[in-house]
This record gives structure tokens, C-alpha cells and sequence, in this order.
């Protein structure tokens, strides 16, 4: 069984409409202080997220896949320290 992060970090959003998930994650991810993390819980595949993570926040953050589908994705996403 995979470890879960805490309820303050873990950000389930196969609940919330697609079209409000980026702006979401990449605001609770701008709250965060440099070395801590979010933990994702989707219901796809957030490899478009990774994507508009390194357009927008490249060299800011660590990216660990813990669980690959088919059912659920999760992943943590760290803030990298020393970056702006």
C-alpha cells in the first residue's frame, strides 16, 4: 500500500471539474514553502499537469510518480529549495 500524505497536503481532485484542477494545484503548490509538497490524487493520467507545471514553473519542483493508474494517479509534488 502506498504511503498518503497528511490531509493538509494531499489534494484529491477527481471530485472537481477538470477545467478548475490546474488552476487549483498550481495555486496550492504556489502556497507552499520551499521543501515542502502536495500529494495528487486524480482519475487520469497528470501528465498534461506535469507539462503545465515545467512550462510555468520549470526548475521549481520535483515531480514523484507513486501510483500509475489505471484507476487512480497519484503523485507528489515537491517544492524544490533554493528556487524563486
Amino acid at each position: 500500500m502506498d504511503r498518503m500524505a497528511d490531509d493538509s497536503s494531499l489534494v484529491d481532485v477527481r471530485s472537481i471539474a477538470p477545467h478548475h484542477r490546474h488552476t487549483l494545484l498550481l495555486s496550492r503548490f504556489d502556497a507552499l514553502a520551499p521543501g515542502d509538497a502536495l500529494e495528487l490524487l486524480n482519475d487520469h493520467d497528470p501528465t498534461p499537469l506535469h507539462h503545465h507545471f515545467h512550462s510555468t514553473r520549470r526548475d521549481q519542483f520535483d515531480w514523484d510518480l507513486l501510483e500509475a493508474g489505471p484507476e487512480r494517479w497519484h503523485v507528489r509534488i515537491g517544492k524544490r529549495v533554493g528556487g524563486p
